[in-house]
């Protein structure tokens, strides 16, 4: 991401589950139609793209740096663990 281009506001899917709030790096993009709720963490230029789903209701689910989720990809808290600069796809 062009950190020289001012960063218009997105609409997103980003969902609070009970107290859990999903904390979302400044510089990370989620699709409009990407889901992310509960207890998620986007680290720096994390991508999440269309239809995907992050699902945090039980655990905390970390998407490390420069990591992205790819179109589809659903990652309920059943995933164990957490990426850093990979891809996640279905």
């Amino acid at each position: 991401m062009n950190k020289h281009v001012p960063r218009k506001p997105q609409s997103m899917a980003a969902f609070s589950l009970d107290e859990d709030r999903p904390k979302i790096s400044e510089t990370a993009f989620i699709a409009p139609n990407a889901t992310v709720i509960g207890q998620v963490r986007l680290g720096d230029g994390v991508s999440v793209w269309p239809s995907a789903v992050i699902r945090g209701d039980k655990d905390l689910i970390t998407i490390e740096d420069g990591s992205n989720v790819q179109d589809g990809a659903i990652e309920p808290d059943q995933c164990n663990g957490d990426a850093r600069n990979v891809p996640v796809a279905t």
